[in-house]
């Protein structure tokens, strides 16, 4: 196993809740519409920015040898 991508591999699933998150709070709490340059920014970019991230931990990933190829994040213990 291999701890070195601890920090990154959390970023995959949260980069998108997290533009949800913040098109829920303008919508919900603001009550306004946010302006459809930022949605697309947010919605797009931070669906990029996770297959960055996701990129970069595969080729961490295949370039590891076959009994310790695994990442792990422990969120929890």
């Amino acid at each position: 196993m291999n701890d070195v991508q601890e920090s990154l591999l959390r970023w995959i699933p949260l980069l998108p809740l997290l533009a949800a998150a913040v098109h829920g709070l303008m919508i919900g709490v603001i009550r306004r519409p946010a302006q459809r340059w930022l949605v697309i920014a947010l919605s797009c970019g931070s669906v990029i920015a996770s297959f960055l991230v996701a990129s970069i931990c595969f080729f961490q990933l295949a370039g590891l040898e076959g009994e310790g190829r695994a990442l792990v994040d422990n969120l929890y213990t």
